[in-house]
């Protein structure tokens, strides 16, 4: 998989992200990981700025359930939550734990990204409660859906291993087998070869009698 994309994410390239199309930035690593991902986690705000201006979805989850508003929090980057919630990310998402981006900053004690967090959700529901119920039941559905084909995935690398087990241990009995059946037949060999030499130097008068 081409990273350059993450990678830059990561270290705060924007010349490199410029060049980057919409599928690029949402495009996934092996952990879910997109460029919006990784400059929310890294607290990169330009490079932020710049993906999500070009298309990056700021809602999109890794494997974990993790959203850019979730590592934004964890890592204590309040100027990406700022951003992030300004462009209208969910405050309401669940990671896999069933997390909200409010509970993993208090996990991590960054209580600047508490009371921030905990202020724009005392907004939201003031304004318009229905709405806020409607995002909490979707958040709370998505996360369901999500666990289950996290749960699927495992069972699959499971069975992958398991596999990968057998044949690896068929391949080593097989092994051993071949080279207990090479040093029988060496082995065998050697002695027939020793009895020969031996019959051969027994002296002829001794046979005779």
């Amino acid at each position: 998989m081409n990273d350059r994309y993450h990678r830059a994410a990561r270290d705060g390239y924007l010349d490199l992200l410029k060049e980057a199309t919409r599928k690029d930035l949402n495009a996934p690593d092996e952990d879910g990981m997109t460029p919006t991902l990784w400059a929310a986690y890294h607290g990169n705000l330009e490079a932020l700025r710049l993906i999500v201006g070009r298309g990056g979805n700021p809602d999109k989850c890794d494997i974990w359930g993790n959203t850019p508003l979730h590592l934004a929090a964890a890592n204590g980057h309040l100027n990406c939550l700022f951003f992030l919630v300004s462009f209208g990310a969910n405050i309401w998402c669940l990671d896999n734990d069933y997390h909200t981006p409010l509970d993993m900053a208090a996990t991590k004690s960054h209580m600047d990204c508490v009371r921030y967090l905990d202020n724009i959700a005392t907004k939201q529901t003031g304004l318009n409660t229905k709405l806020v119920s409607k995002m909490r039941d979707r958040a709370f559905r998505d996360a369901e859906r999500r666990i289950k084909e996290c749960v699927k995935m495992q069972k699959k690398h499971h069975k992958r291993m398991e596999r990968r087990f057998q044949k690896e241990t068929s391949e080593a009995s097989a092994s051993d087998v071949m080279s207990f059946s090479s040093y029988s037949s060496s082995s065998l060999s050697h002695k027939l070869h020793k009895l020969n030499s031996a019959t051969v130097s027994v002296p002829y008068s001794q046979v005779a009698n």
